[in-house]
């Protein structure tokens, strides 16, 4: 029942602006993490990297993050396409253009004759990757090579970032892929804005392969925990009406943990809400920003509908599996007594 009601409910976000909704969308699961204040920075990036993707597949591990210490948040760049830092052993190209527009690209598997094989490996790795992406195909020698086994892309550009320097393969015909370089201060900063980044990317990778939705922040929960108690109120005389109107009760848990998370009066908001939803506004939810309730629907929080359903369903099945077993433990304790008692007679008309 509340599986169904749930989805009348839901709200599809396939109509209308999605590069907007998706950057409302990550901008609010920022609101709560150290990059808030750069959120509208970082929230084009997090939409420009997932909507790069083969949108069929939406490979987040196609993705990469390089991270370099130093400079500010803002310095950090989304590149449409391959970077690698270059190695730091190759030979000498200091006089040669930095800058391509439409190269043929070779990928070549000679030996490089350095002194460290180490950094034999890290080129061969490296040219191997760019070969992929840009379409070329690896040679074994630098005669005959054909016109179809060069790579191409959209622009090459090797760059100074920091203290290292890196090659730009943008615009690659045969990757759908990106490269976020992260700037920041210290490491571990680097590494926080790394993870927020990445909970922003799931969430718009969630929010285009599941296009219904629904509100957060108990919105949804007092929806149908308002459904339910009329339904038991005007269609069960039973006593399954408590089982029900329990269920909804149970419901009212998750905005009242979020209230007391925020540190707020759980009574009083509730009241609100309980208020809110019999007046027919549906996405009415705690505004933990402002201590009171908002739409959350049009404050951007939102959850997928899939798992909204999945959770109820679980919930059910908790219930299900709660109440069979305090049955089997009560039928187990009336057998143990009755046991208990045969015994306790024996003894008594052994003693007499």
């Amino acid at each position: 029942m509340a599986v169904n009601k749930v989805k009348e409910i839901a709200v599809s976000t396939a109509d209308g602006n999605q590069r907007e909704n998706l950057r409302k969308l990550a901008a609010t699961a920022m609101s709560s993490k150290l990059i808030h204040r750069n959120s509208e920075f970082f929230t084009k990036m997090v939409v420009d990297a997932v909507l790069s993707l083969d949108q069929d597949d939406l490979n987040d591990k196609l993705i990469g993050i390089k991270k370099i210490t130093g400079g500010s948040l803002q310095d950090s760049l989304f590149v449409n396409g391959v970077a690698s830092r270059r190695p730091s052993r190759t030979l000498d190209l200091s006089n040669n253009p930095k800058y391509f527009k439409n190269p043929k690209i070779v990928c070549l598997n000679v030996e490089l004759e350095l002194k460290s094989e180490k950094d034999n490996a890290r080129i061969l790795k490296i040219s191997t990757e760019y070969g992929a992406a840009t379409g070329a195909q690896t040679q074994s020698t630098c005669s005959n090579i054909l016109p179809q086994n060069l790579g191409t892309c959209d622009a090459f550009e090797e760059r100074q970032i920091g203290s290292e320097r890196f090659n730009f393969f943008e615009g690659c015909p045969e990757a759908k892929t990106c490269t976020l370089v992260l700037r920041g201060g210290a490491e571990q900063f680097i590494a926080e804005v790394e993870r927020s980044l990445h909970d922003a990317i799931m969430i718009v990778k969630r929010a285009i392969k599941n296009t219904s939705i629904v509100a957060g922040g108990g919105a949804c929960e007092m929806e149908l925990s308002a459904y339910l108690h009329n339904f038991a109120d005007k269609k069960v005389p039973t006593k399954q009406q408590a089982i029900i109107k329990a269920f909804a009760k149970a419901l009212e848990v998750i905005p009242r943990q979020l209230c007391d998370n925020a540190g707020f009066d759980s009574t009083d908001i509730l009241n609100r809400l309980r208020v809110e939803h019999k007046d027919g506004h549906v996405w009415a939810g705690v505004d933990v920003q402002q201590e009171g309730v908002r739409d959350n629907l049009q404050a951007f929080v939102w959850d997928q509908l899939w798992s909204r359903s999945m959770l109820y369903k679980l919930l059910q099945k908790q219930a299900v599996l709660s109440f069979q077993s305090t049955k089997q433990s009560k039928i187990k304790s009336q057998t143990f007594n009755k046991e208990l008692q045969e015994v306790y007679h024996l003894e008594l008309h052994k003693e007499l």
